[in-house]
C-alpha cells in the first residue's frame, strides 16, 4: 500500500497507515512525498509505516518493489530510506 502527502498531511497518512494495518495487518506500507523526503525518520517511527521513499519515489518505486522481500538488495534503490 502506498500513501503519499505534504506536511500538513502527517496525521492523515499516518491514520490511514493505521487503517490499512488493523484491517490487513500483513500488507506493507510505503510512505512517499514531499513530508516524507523532509524527515523520514519521523515517518519510520511510527509502527504502522514499514518503508519510506524520500526523493522522487517515482523513480525507486519499481526497483523497491522488485527488492521488496530482500532486504540485501534495497541498498541497490536510490532515494530510499527502509526500516532495517
Amino acid at each position: 500500500m502506498g500513501i503519499t502527502g505534504m506536511s500538513f498531511q502527517h496525521n492523515p497518512m499516518l491514520k490511514v497507515a493505521e487503517a490499512v494495518k488493523n484491517e490487513h495487518e500483513e500488507t506493507k506500507v510505503i510512505v512517499g512525498g514531499s513530508h516524507t523526503s523532509a524527515v523520514p525518520s519521523l515517518l519510520l517511527e511510527n509502527k504502522n509505516v514499514d518503508f519510506v521513499l524520500r526523493g522522487e519515489a517515482d523513480y525507486a518505486l519499481s526497483s523497491f518493489l522488485t527488492a521488496i522481500d530482500s532486504p540485501i538488495a534495497w541498498k541497490n534503490v536510490r532515494d530510499r530510506s527502509v526500516r532495517l
